[in-house]
């Protein structure tokens, strides 16, 4: 039995997120050259995943997303990590702070959002940097990665973004549908 594919025309798979620099993240990356670490390409927050929505919902999601008000934040990168945990990485990310402010604009976005999608259980604000796929060197990984230490570069987070992800054969390809600017 062979593998049936599904396109939804009629539907896009959608989250709000913020983008942050690249040039710290990329420096971190070049330390990690091992096979089976999936480095990623496009460094943001995920605020929100909304996953798939169809065509004739987004105008809604778009006008709740313009009554979001908040003020920039003034932001730095913080630790690294793992996801789900250090014993099991899959993920490996860069945290974000200030914590507080981060998940209050969080917070803000699932409210505008409120009765259109599922509450997140719980949000850490990170940036992934890298997707461990393989046991192969995952000590050596670990251990390497255990020693990185962060450039805590200041940044602003002046606005969020409705983003559209394209899942294709090698990677996913994000393209910003609407932008909403803090004032």
């Amino acid at each position: 039995i062979g593998k049936i594919t599904v396109f939804w025309e009629d539907m896009m798979r959608l989250f709000i997120a913020f983008d942050v620099p690249s040039e710290p993240l990329v420096k971190l990356q070049k330390e990690l050259d091992f096979k089976g670490v999936r480095k990623v390409n496009y460094f943001h927050c995920t605020l929100k995943f909304l996953g798939d929505v169809e065509d004739e919902n987004v105008d809604e999601v778009r006008n709740r997303l313009r009554r979001v008000v908040f003020k920039p934040i003034n932001a730095n990168f913080d630790k690294i990590g793992f996801f789900p945990n250090e014993n099991y990485a899959r993920v490996i990310w860069v945290g974000l702070k200030p914590e507080d402010e981060i998940c209050l604009l969080q917070k803000k976005v699932g409210e505008a959002l409120e009765g259109l999608f599922v509450d997140d259980k719980r949000f850490l604000p990170h940036v992934t940097i890298a997707r461990v796929s393989s046991d192969e060197d995952k000590n050596k990984i670990i251990d390497k990665v255990k020693r990185f230490i962060v450039d805590d570069r200041s940044f602003k987070i002046d606005g969020i973004s409705l983003m559209r992800s394209e899942l294709k054969r090698e990677r996913a390809v994000y393209t910003a549908v609407d932008r909403y600017d803090f004032r």
